[in-house]
């Protein structure tokens, strides 16, 4: 019993495993994340605010592009919600939905723990 929903579950990824169509819009507002998150994870290095006086002062700039760049990392877990919505909404069963999203994911993680 188990053996055969392991394999209606393989079956049944094999044939989602095509491609979706690229969305233009999703591509843009994703590269603006990217730019967002690079900003974020660059910020420590390029500026110190040491105390709130700071904020007013020199490091305002930062300040400003800090939190216009903050909106890069809920963006990515909006888009990757929308898109596992979509699939399920087009018939694909969730469980190997998810399944394909950790396969998907899996790779980079364990190459970058080998690192």
């Amino acid at each position: 019993m188990r053996q055969t929903a392991i394999s209606s579950y393989a079956a049944a990824f094999h044939t989602w495993e095509t491609a979706m169509p690229r969305i233009e819009s999703v591509d843009s507002i994703r590269l603006l994340a990217v730019l967002g998150v690079i900003i974020i994870h660059f910020a420590p290095f390029s500026a110190t605010i040491s105390s709130p006086s700071d904020w007013l002062g020199p490091g305002r700039n930062w300040l400003i592009s800090d939190q216009l760049v903050r909106f890069a990392v809920p963006c990515f877990f909006c888009l990757s919600g929308y898109f596992f919505a979509k699939k399920i909404a087009e018939g694909m069963p969730p469980m190997v939905c998810a399944l394909q999203m950790i396969k998907r994911l899996m790779a980079p993680y364990f190459g970058w723990l080998a690192i």
